[in-house]
C-alpha cells in the first residue's frame, strides 16, 4: 500500500474526527519514514486536539529539523507551545513565524495575545494594531484591541456589526464581570451562548457568571458544556467536581496540573467533609505550599487542625491568616474559639497567644473580648463591640447553627405551656426564633437586638411589629415600659450587670434564660469563652430585690457545646 494512499486516508480519518484511528495511520506511516515532516506535523495537531500540547510540541520539533521554515509547522509549534504555557518560546516561534510571511494577522493577533498574557501592554497593542492594518475587517484583532482598552463602546459596536459571532459579547461579558456588573455580564454571556460559535471559553465564563449571580445548576451545565469541547478544562473539572461532590473529577484535574493549587484546596474541601481529616491535611498543606500568601489556605488548614486537636498549630495558621486579611470577621472567630479550646489544655500559653493577637489588632473587639475573659476581665464598651460583631457574623447561619447545638429552650417553653399574649418585649431577639414561634394574634411583638444583621432576618419572619437596633440595657434606660411580657432567651448569659436589667425590666413578667456556674460560685464568673455562668440562687435573689414575688425556676439543658450538655435555668419571674 502506498505512502499517499495511506496519508491521504489518515487525513480524511483526522478530518472526520477519527483521532486515534488516524494516530495509528501515521504512525504505521512513521515506522518506514520517521522523519517526514508531514506526518510528524499531522501527529502534532492530533496531540493538540487531544490537550496534549508538551507531545505536540515534541513532533513540531522533530518535523522542523527536516523543514526547518514550513511555514505550517512553525505556526503550529507556536500554537502548542502557547498551549503548553512556554510563552517565551512561543514569542520567538511566533516571531519566526512573521519573519517567514510578515503579513500574516493570525500571527500578528496571537503574538498579540501572548504579550497580553506577560503584561507587555504595549506590544500587545501593536500587534493587535498591525493585524488590522493587513486586514481592517479582521474581527478577532479588533476585539482584542477593544478588550485591552477596556473599550465597552467599541465593543458594543462590534457585537452590533457582527450579530452572527459570539466574539464581542464574550469580551463584553468579561469586562461588566471585572467591573463586579454581575448581571449585565450575565445578559451578554446568555446572548452568547446562543450563537452558533460558542466556544469552550465561553461556556466557562458562562459557569463563573453563573455562580456569581447564584444559578448553580446553569453554573454546572455550562462547566459540562466546556468539558465536551475541552475534556482537559481544569476550571471546569475543579467547579464542577465541587458542584457535583465529584472526587474524580478533582483528581482529574490534578493529574493535568499536579500544581494547581485551588484544585489541592477544593480536593481537601472534599476529602475533609467526607470527615477524612488526615488526607484533607495533607491536600491543604500542598496548597498552602504552592500559594503561601492566600490566607483563606492557612485558614482551612487552621481549622482541620483544630478539629484533630492540634490547637497551637491551628492557631499560627488562624493568626498567619488574619495578619494577611484582617477584615475578614471569620479569622477572627476561628481564632477566638480555638483560643478558647487551647485555654483549656494551656492556659498561660493561649493567654500569651491572646495577647499577641490583641497587641496585632487593639481594635479588634474578639482580640479584646477574648483576653478580657482570660483575665477575668470585663468592660461594657468591648462586650458590645463584641457581641455586634459576633451576631452580624453569625446572622445567616444563626438558625441552623441552633439546630446544630440542639439549642432546647424553646421547646422547654413549648413543655412547660407559658401562655404568651399581648404586648411582648424580646430582648436580644436575634434571628426572631422566639417571636416567629410563639406569634399569634393575641400577640404584639418588638425585638431589640445589637445586631442589625439579625434584625433583618427577624424583621423577614413578620411577627415583629416593632423592631430596635440597640443596646438592650441602653433600650430599658430610654424607653418607660408597657410591656405585658419580657423574653431575654440566650442573652443573659452576655450580661455582667443582671442587677441593673432587673430592676428596669420594672416587675413585668419576665421569661428569661441563664447558663448554670458551678456550686464553688456564688454570683457568677467569666469564663474564657466570653459568656458569664451564673449561679441560679444568686439571680434569684436579685430578681427578689428588683420587687419580683412569684419566681419559679426550671433547670434544663440549654444545648450542646462541644458535644458535651449544658446546663441551665428557665427562669419566669412575676
Amino acid at each position: 500500500m502506498s505512502y499517499d494512499f495511506l496519508f491521504q486516508k489518515a487525513n480524511q480519518l483526522y478530518t472526520e474526527g477519527a483521532l486515534n484511528q488516524a494516530e495509528q495511520l501515521y504512525r504505521t506511516i512513521l515506522e518506514s519514514m520517521p522523519e517526514n515532516p508531514d506526518v510528524l506535523n499531522m501527529l502534532g495537531l492530533i496531540a493538540e486536539a487531544k490537550g496534549l500540547p508538551n507531545e505536540a510540541v515534541d513532533y513540531f520539533y522533530k518535523a522542523l529539523k527536516s523543514a526547518p521554515n514550513h511555514l505550517p509547522i512553525c505556526f503550529n509549534l507556536a500554537v502548542s507551545l502557547a498551549s503548553a504555557e512556554h510563552l517565551r518560546e512561543a514569542v520567538d516561534a511566533y516571531q519566526k513565524v512573521l519573519a517567514i510571511k510578515p503579513d500574516l494577522k493570525e500571527a500578528h493577533n496571537n503574538l498579540g495575545g501572548l504579550y497580553e498574557r506577560l503584561g507587555k501592554t504595549a506590544k500587545a497593542r501593536s500587534e493587535y494594531q498591525e493585524a488590522l492594518n493587513i486586514n481592517k475587517n479582521y474581527l478577532e484583532a479588533a476585539v482584542n484591541l477593544a478588550a485591552i482598552d477596556q473599550d465597552k463602546n467599541q465593543l458594543t459596536r462590534l457585537a452590533q456589526d457582527n450579530p452572527q459571532t459570539a466574539l464581542p459579547l464574550y469580551y463584553l461579558a468579561k469586562l461588566e464581570l471585572k467591573n463586579q456588573n454581575p448581571e449585565s455580564a450575565l445578559r451578554h454571556i446568555k446572548e452568547a451562548l446562543s450563537k452558533t460559535d460558542a466556544s469552550a471559553e465561553i461556556f466557562l465564563l458562562a459557569g463563573e457568571i453563573f455562580l456569581q449571580t447564584g444559578d448553580e445548576v446553569s453554573a454546572a451545565e455550562a462547566f459540562r458544556r466546556t468539558l465536551k469541547f475541552n475534556p482537559k478544562s481544569v476550571p471546569a473539572l475543579i467547579n464542577l467536581g465541587v458542584y457535583e461532590n465529584n472526587e474524580n473529577l478533582l483528581k482529574e484535574a490534578l493529574n493535568i496540573e499536579p500544581d494547581n493549587a485551588e484544585a489541592h484546596a477544593n480536593y481537601a474541601n472534599l476529602l475533609y467533609k467526607q470527615k477524612r481529616p488526615l488526607e484533607a491535611l495533607e491536600e491543604y498543606r500542598k496548597a498552602v505550599v504552592l500559594k503561601p500568601d492566600l490566607p483563606e489556605l492557612s485558614n482551612n488548614l487552621g481549622l482541620i487542625l483544630k478539629d484533630i486537636g492540634e490547637y497551637e498549630q491551628a492557631l499560627d495558621l488562624f493568626l498567619d491568616a488574619f495578619m494577611k486579611n484582617k477584615q475578614t470577621v471569620d479569622y477572627s472567630i476561628n481564632l477566638a474559639e480555638t483560643l478558647v479550646l487551647f485555654h483549656q489544655q494551656s492556659p498561660e500559653r493561649a493567654a500569651q497567644i491572646a495577647q499577641i493577637w490583641a497587641n496585632a489588632a487593639p481594635d479588634n473587639p474578639f482580640a479584646a473580648h477574648t483576653l478580657n475573659a482570660f483575665r477575668k476581665s470585663s468592660t461594657a464598651e468591648v462586650d458590645k463591640k463584641y457581641a455586634k460583631a459576633l451576631f452580624d457574623a453569625f446572622a445567616s447561619s444563626y438558625d441552623k447553627t441552633m439546630d446544630n447545638i440542639k439549642y432546647n429552650v424553646i421547646n422547654k417553653i413549648k413543655d412547660l405551656k407559658i401562655h404568651l399574649q399581648g404586648n411582648i418585649l424580646d430582648l436580644g431577639c436575634g434571628t426572631g426564633i422566639a417571636g416567629k414561634t410563639f406569634y399569634n394574634n393575641l400577640t404584639v411583638f418588638t425585638g431589640i437586638d445589637i445586631s442589625r444583621k439579625m434584625l433583618d432576618i427577624a424583621h423577614s419572619t413578620g411577627a415583629y411589629k416593632y423592631l430596635y437596633q440597640q443596646d438592650i440595657t441602653e433600650y430599658l434606660q430610654e424607653n418607660s415600659l408597657k410591656y405585658d411580657f419580657i423574653l431575654a432567651l440566650d442573652v443573659v448569659d452576655y450580661i455582667e450587670n443582671f442587677e441593673k436589667i432587673a430592676k428596669l425590666a420594672k416587675c413585668t413578667p419576665f421569661l428569661f434564660t441563664i447558663e448554670n456556674a458551678d456550686s464553688s460560685v456564688k454570683t457568677l464568673t467569666l469564663m474564657p469563652n466570653g459568656r458569664y455562668k451564673h449561679n441560679p440562687t444568686y439571680i434569684e435573689n436579685i430578681l427578689k430585690a428588683a420587687g419580683y414575688h412569684d419566681i419559679k425556676k426550671y433547670e434544663l439543658t440549654l444545648r450542646q457545646e462541644n458535644t458535651q450538655d449544658v446546663a441551665g435555668t428557665l427562669f419566669y419571674a412575676i
